[in-house]
């Protein structure tokens, strides 16, 4: 009802009768999260820290928070402290990962990725964390083995994730310059999922760059179809 105030007043009688019940530190803490009050977020989720230390999820939150207010040496050593308990948690791995790619230290970012993979090599959300990155670093080749070991690896993909990694893949191909890969792979992508505009389109500029303007026709065509 965005009766905000009577909210607050709300979580913080609970706190007062019930010192040690998560909810109210989380939500209360979100709130000003989502107004950007981010002291009071950090000091009440670190209330609850007080009872509990080594809970994740309120870890994450705490790390997080520090994030929003520059304090990446704290966020940092928020987010490992998780590690004393769970030391395969995939969300603390990549919330350490994120940390270095907002400072701008991609090589670092990676080498947690990487060492996190080892440990979780199912882990989705971290191999395409691992391919972003690749990508960035301009490292193509390795990029395309990760979405494929993606495509391959897991079981758990809707279909706009799956053509979303093939379109990557396709992608990664192309910028290592293996064109020949990256039209098959279209090709594979669109014969599955026939309406993709966006890799109808990349095809088309595929086959323009090779001077095979009868397929490029063909491709813009279809795109001007769908459009």
């Amino acid at each position: 009802l965005e009766r905000l105030d009577e909210a607050v007043t709300c979580y913080r009688k609970v706190i007062e009768l019930a010192p040690t019940f998560k909810d109210s530190y989380h939500n209360l803490g979100k709130i000003y999260y989502a107004f950007d009050n981010y002291v009071m977020s950090l000091e009440t989720f670190r209330a609850y820290l007080a009872f509990d230390p080594l809970d994740e999820e309120t870890l994450l939150l705490v790390g997080d928070t520090c994030k929003k207010l520059g304090l990446w040496r704290a966020a940092e050593e928020t987010y490992r402290r998780i590690f004393q308990t769970n030391a395969q948690s995939g969300d603390a791995w990549q919330a350490l990962a994120s940390l270095y790619l907002d400072l701008g230290d991609n090589e670092r970012a990676l080498a947690l990725v990487e060492l996190g993979v080892r440990g979780n090599p199912n882990n989705r959300l971290l191999r395409d964390l691992q391919a972003g990155i690749l990508r960035d670093l301009a490292r193509f080749r390795e990029a395309a083995a990760v979405y494929e070991l993606l495509l391959t690896g897991s079981t758990n993909l809707v279909d706009d994730q799956r053509a979303q990694y093939t379109f990557l893949m396709a992608d990664a191909y192309q910028q290592m310059g293996m064109t020949f890969l990256a039209i098959g792979t279209l090709k594979e992508l669109l014969r599955r999922w026939p309406e993709r505009q966006q890799a109808i389109d990349y095809l088309g500029s595929l086959f323009s760059q090779q001077g095979r303007w009868d397929d490029a026709l063909e491709a813009f065509r279809e795109l001007e179809k769908l459009e």
